[in-house]
Parts: structure tokens; sequence; C-alpha cells
């Protein structure tokens, strides 16, 4: 993994290979859905719990799951997002048990040089598209350090 301040960041690609099914696609805009829906939330001011629910909103409105955090906090490293929404869609078993959804706390509030991790996951069936990479909170919006994994990669 990369390091920004001294911090591992992380950095979630996907790559299909064709013929890729048409589910994929499908999990990968929504994925993305949820990676734009932080970048318009991620500002100075705003409450993580505030960028938190901005990313799940998509996945939500999508009706899927997810497995991880959609987004979570690399400096300071202490803070995730939503994790598990809907999962009593998780297929194989009883998911109440395996996964406890926390509410992401309310009152931290984003300043300029904080790091995230954005790495929205969608998931139906057994299918699931995890993309992202590291997003910081800039003085007037969002500076993503890598682009590349963010969008599903198809090769043939």
């Amino acid at each position: 993994m990369s390091c920004y301040g001294g911090f591992e960041t992380q950095v979630q690609i996907s790559v299909a290979i064709e013929p890729v099914p048409e589910v994929l696609h499908t999990l990968h805009a929504v994925a993305r859905d949820c990676y734009d829906a932080g970048l318009q939330a991620l500002r100075p001011g705003a409450a993580f719990l505030d960028l938190a629910n901005a990313m799940s909103e998509p996945l939500l409105k999508a009706g899927h799951y997810n497995m991880t955090p959609l987004v979570h906090s690399l400096t300071p490293a202490a803070f995730a997002g939503h994790i598990a929404l809907n999962a009593e869609q998780i297929p194989g078993q009883d998911a109440r048990r395996v996964f406890r959804t926390v509410e992401p706390i309310r009152d931290l509030e984003l300043v300029p040089g904080m790091a995230f991790a954005f790495e929205p996951n969608a998931c139906t069936g057994q299918h699931r598209v995890n993309i992202g990479g590291t997003v910081v909170v800039g003085e007037s919006g969002p500076d993503e350090l890598n682009v590349t994994p963010c969008r599903m990669h198809i090769v043939s």
C-alpha cells in the first residue's frame, strides 16, 4: 500500500475479464455513484456522519448491500462509515449474527488535511465490485490522490 503523511493508505481496484456479466456493470455504477457522492460531501466543516450517509445513499437506493465500509478515516485513523447495509441480503449465513452495523460517529468535523479511504463496494448475491482510493479534505473541496482505482477496469 502507498503512504500519505506517514499513514498507510488504501487503494481498492476492481478488474473484470471479458465477457463481463451485466450485474458487475450495474454494481460498478452503484459503487461509482457512492464515490461521487462522497466527493460532493467531503468539505471542510461537514460532519463525518454526513459524508458516510451521502456515500450510503446510492447503495440503499439501489437496494444492494456492502461488506466493508464505504469510507473510513486514515488521518485520524479511527473512524469508519456504515458496514453491512442491507445485511439480510448477504447469502449463505445469518448476516445479523456475523455483521453489526454501527452508526458512524456524529460529531467529527472534517477539516483540511484529513485523509479518508473512499472504498465504495456494492454487492448482490455472490457478486461484488469494490473501487476507490485516498481522498484528502482540501481547503475548498476534495483532493483525490489517485483516480486509477476509482473505476472498474475491463480487460479482454
